[in-house]
């Protein structure tokens, strides 16, 4: 078998193991026994990160070794008609140039062709290297847990290629850093209410996106396109016995969706002026998204929240702050600092919403997680803040970046980009954690992450590998 087919294998393989975020323990069992299998050392701890140490190749035994680093969560999410189990692992299917799932699920090449790409090494020494220090991490997808966890005292290389990019020809050397924050509203207990006919409002349809990649596409956030139009279309007569959208931080929110109680003789009204909103805000989008909508009766619904708590329900989504919040003065395009909310639920007599915050300036992270701090104390509601993650600075000196960049050139006759991106990689923990280390990150083209509609290019995976191959050997 030639490598390129089995790096593709490779990949089949470890999409069949299960490996949401917080659920990696199978994926790091796999790979620390494919890793002894073939006699190589091995350390696991007890998050299952993984460090695994390839003996160099080729002459080149005695070479200063190089770090290749990863992630082996992946972000899980199915499209609300998809019949997939998660527990089955994602089947990867081909589509001309293409990999994806066969069940409309994310299809985590975000970051398992990385570890496709790590496993086919371990599988041949005729490859030229250095001697290698892979580093398999979790939990990257929820706040770059593992890498803030990892014990790096262990590791020797100086410089480290990070293999969690998205687009061919393009180096990051620097990224955003990042906070999660949980808001709560009170909404006290729900009391059963006679004489209402019940009605499970949904949106859906849109198409969502990574919350750091595609936060300045335009695209709509389900949770504040349902909280907007909820808040047009209310009245007395409307009651609101649920709100929630099942969803992640790092991905824009495809679809939603809460049910109403409708006193009698308020239905007209109540689905006039929704639809009426709802045109607007599709107007709005016309150009970025493609909402859609419906109102469907339900058997029985008895218990409702108080007008009131309905009513700080609405004004809060129109106060949470979401999106792009500002743009970078130093790099055209680049979006500086954002907000993405990505989940709501219920929970005991509350509704909490979960969201990830992302700036490339630290000082400006915080002011965001101070709006929240600010809105939740003028509302009477809690705001809690976590998995706090550094930003990436720029290293102006960086031999292994324009080693990269032109083994880049030599391999496809192009000029590679140079730039920075918004969402987070775990580089900001390693050039903290590993004194004096040269970093970069590229990886191969993907599209649509974090969404059932994922994509890989096969003839990008196959680029990006030999460009590893090319820099391995300059090493």
């Amino acid at each position: 078998m030639d490598l390129h087919n089995r790096i593709l294998e490779n990949f089949k393989t470890i999409s069949l193991i299960p490996r949401s975020s917080q659920d990696e323990e199978r994926i790091s069992n796999f790979l620390l026994d494919y890793a002894r299998k073939r006699g190589f050392e091995a350390r696991q701890d007890d998050y299952y990160n993984l460090l695994v140490k390839v003996p160099g190749t080729c002459s080149k035994q005695n070479s200063p070794p190089c770090a290749l680093q990863c992630h082996m969560d992946m972000v899980y999410v199915k499209a609300p008609e998809s019949t997939h189990i998660y527990a089955d692992g994602i089947n990867v299917v081909f589509d001309k140039d293409f990999m994806k799932s066969d069940k409309n699920t994310s299809l985590g090449a975000d970051n398992g062709i990385a570890l496709a790409y790590c496993m086919t090494l371990m599988d041949d020494l005729t490859i030229p290297h250095p001697p290698l220090e892979i580093i398999f991490t979790v939990q990257e997808e929820v706040g770059l847990i593992g890498a803030s966890c990892l014990d790096c005292s262990f590791i020797k290389s100086k410089k480290l290629i990070n293999l969690d990019s998205e687009h061919e020809g393009e180096f990051f050397a620097s990224c955003a850093g990042g906070i999660r924050n949980y808001f709560t509203i009170p909404m006290g207990r729900k009391e059963k209410i006679s004489g209402l006919t019940a009605y499970r409002v949904r949106i859906f349809g849109l198409k969502g996106g990574h919350s750091g990649v595609d936060i300045d596409k335009g695209r709509a956030n389900s949770i504040k396109l349902l909280g907007r139009l909820l808040k047009y279309a209310d009245s007395p007569a409307v009651h609101l016995s649920s709100f929630c959208c099942e969803g992640k931080a790092n991905s824009i929110p495809m679809a939603a969706e809460a049910v109403v109680g409708l006193e009698e003789g308020g239905e007209k009204d109540f689905k006039e002026l929704f639809k009426k909103c709802f045109d607007e805000l599709k107007n709005e989008y016309s150009y970025t998204d493609t909402p859609n909508y419906a109102i469907k009766q339900e058997e029985s619904f008895a218990a409702y929240y108080a007008q009131k708590s309905k009513k700080l329900l609405y004004d809060v989504l129109t106060l949470l702050p979401n999106g792009v919040i500002s743009k970078s003065f130093v790099m055209d395009g680049l979006v500086e600092t954002s907000v993405n909310i990505g989940a709501a639920e219920e929970k005991a007599e509350a509704i909490g919403f979960l969201s990830s915050v992302r700036s490339s300036i630290a000082s400006k992270k915080y002011a965001v997680v101070e709006q929240f701090e600010a809105l939740a104390d003028l509302c009477g509601c809690e705001s809690e803040n976590f998995n706090d993650y550094p930003q990436w600075d720029y290293n102006p000196n960086s031999p292994l970046r324009e080693l990269a960049m032109d083994s880049y050139k030599k391999i496809s006759q192009k000029s590679a980009i140079c730039t920075s991106i918004h969402g987070g990689l775990e580089c900001g923990y390693f050039c903290q954690k590993i004194e004096g280390c040269d970093i970069i990150s590229m990886g191969c083209d993907l599209y649509d992450v974090h969404t059932p509609n994922e994509k890989a290019s096969i003839t990008s995976v196959f680029n990006v590998w030999e460009l590893l191959l090319e820099i391995l050997k300059r090493l």
